[in-house]
């Protein structure tokens, strides 16, 4: 099977977005990277097809007048240059969740994908999480301190909270 350039720009934006929750346990480079990537390739798929009008709905509207709203903000009420870099630095949240329904739209099967990364992440999160527990050691020979559980996330003890903020999006 030979892989063009179109197919290309359809199937790596997916497979990002479907391994979002992979790399949200590995930290926030990865899963910061995956957002910008699939914000790129969406513009640059939306200037391929010059289909703007994809553009053109309640959520880009709402988003560009909350967006202008956080510009304003950094400008006018904290008078300093630097607030303005944290807020720009939102406008790639807006074009990802875009990217994100535009690829849902080319490629459906992204929703059974993300299903499949899900159960395999808690699988493994909840197993090493057990594991830890009752060995006081889990895969990576990570020790328990103080009876506390991290699994996989090392000395940062934010595998409860993991779970309990990504399982409802599993779960839908």
């Amino acid at each position: 099977m030979q892989i063009t350039k179109e197919k290309f720009l359809i199937f790596f934006p997916s497979a990002l977005i479907a391994l979002i929750p992979l790399f949200l346990i590995t930290g926030p480079f990865l899963s910061d990277l995956c957002v910008l990537l699939v914000g790129i390739i969406f513009i640059i798929n939306l200037y391929i097809e010059k289909n703007f009008a994809f553009l053109k709905n309640k959520f880009f509207f709402i988003f560009i007048i909350f967006f202008i709203y956080l510009l304003f903000n950094s400008v006018v009420k904290y008078y300093d240059i630097h607030n303005l870099r944290t807020s720009i630095g939102y406008l790639r949240f807006g074009i990802f969740f875009m990217g994100v329904f535009y690829f849902l739209e080319k490629k459906p099967e992204i929703i059974q994908w993300l299903f499949f990364v899900f159960l395999f992440c808690f699988s493994i999160l909840i197993i090493d999480g057990f594991l830890q527990y009752f060995i006081k050691t889990n895969f990576l020979n990570a020790p328990t301190m103080d009876g506390r559980i991290s699994s996989l996330f090392g000395s940062e003890y934010i595998m409860g909270s993991y779970l309990s903020r990504v399982f409802p999006i599993f779960l839908g």
